[in-house]
């Protein structure tokens, strides 16, 4: 399969995940956050109650891929690497061990929005 076809395919298959590039995981997603923590919970802060739900169903499909597919899916939805450490260039910026631990944190973060959780 081409690089643009799965592009294409991820794109399709996860919509609201990849609205997240077009943004916070974008090309300088530090305008959303000091850190890679901070972005994180701008995207809860930031998106509607639809994008929510769909966001997290998504995650969970998303997190059932092998760490191969992961990885692909991952690159063609943002355009950022969450496991580069860049430290030098960004202080306190943060990275993450795994993938599968970055999207896991975003699951987490958007399961326990309290204004998703309490309907507000």
């Amino acid at each position: 399969m081409s690089r643009q076809s799965e592009f294409t395919k991820y794109r399709n298959l996860f919509p609201y995940i990849g609205s997240y590039c077009a943004g916070h995981f974008g090309e300088d997603p530090d305008i959303f956050g000091d850190s890679i923590v901070e972005v994180i919970q701008d995207v809860v802060l930031t998106r509607s109650m639809e994008s929510k739900t769909g966001a997290i169903q998504e995650l969970q499909t998303l997190l059932s891929f092998d760490d191969i597919t992961l990885t692909k899916a991952t690159w063609a939805l943002i355009a950022f690497d969450p496991t580069a450490n860049i430290e030098d260039y960004r202080p306190g910026w943060g990275f993450y061990p795994s993938l599968r631990t970055f999207w896991t944190d975003v699951l987490h973060a958007l399961e326990t929005d309290p204004r998703r959780i309490n309907g507000t």
